[in-house]
């Protein structure tokens, strides 16, 4: 699920930043990439060819009032227990890999653009927004429903200490909140139904 977002997000700037300025951003393929800034061998994983890196720093539970088990029949009489799904947000960073500072700048400003024009993606408006999941039925545990996008702004300090942990030099960039992916497994646990009882007629 995760995975579907970023690449939904990625193919969504790139068509935004092509369509935008033809001249400036060669293809599509050119303008965005998913990733880190290291692998996990340590070699630098940062594609000097494209303009933009977007990279998953962070994963925060959402706590929702009211979110319970779900109970569903089954063939044996029976029902299965879900537990109740799990609501996460995300911490995604927008980085310019540009060379040249300037053209840098100009990348991370069409990022901000492209979220001021689409705060809010949902899958009804964004046909596409699922278009990566090979085998939806197979696999609906990649699916998403709605991203919305808010700024996230960090003091001097915790940029900082973020660079530090990126392991990397201070680049144009911006960093997001995005809300929310739930995680919802139909794997669960088997359950005798719930039988009322009238009291009243036991006793008579």
């Amino acid at each position: 699920m995760i995975r579907t977002a970023l690449e939904f997000i990625k193919t969504e700037l790139s068509s935004y930043c092509y369509n935008k300025e033809p001249l400036n951003y060669l293809t599509n393929g050119s303008v965005a990439k998913v990733s880190g800034f290291y692998s996990a061998s340590g070699s630098s994983t940062v594609d000097l060819d494209k303009h933009l890196q977007i990279t998953l720093i962070n994963l925060e539970e959402e706590r929702l009032e009211g979110v319970r088990s779900h109970y569903i029949p089954n063939d044996s009489d029976k029902f299965t227990k879900l537990r109740a799904p799990v609501t996460i947000n995300l911490y995604v960073l927008f980085t310019a890999t540009a060379i040249d500072y300037l053209e840098g700048l100009h990348d991370i400003s069409n990022v901000i653009s492209f979220f001021q024009v689409n705060q809010t993606f949902s899958k009804n408006h964004f046909p596409a927004m699922n278009a990566s999941v090979t085998d939806p039925t197979a696999r609906p545990w990649r699916l998403i429903e709605r991203l919305d996008f808010t700024i996230h702004t960090l003091t001097l300090e915790q940029q900082n200490n973020l660079w530090a942990a990126l392991g990397t030099k201070h680049l144009p960039h911006i960093l997001y909140k995005v809300r929310m992916l739930s995680f919802f497994d139909m794997q669960g646990e088997s359950t005798e139904p719930i039988i009322e009882m009238d009291l009243k007629s036991s006793l008579t």
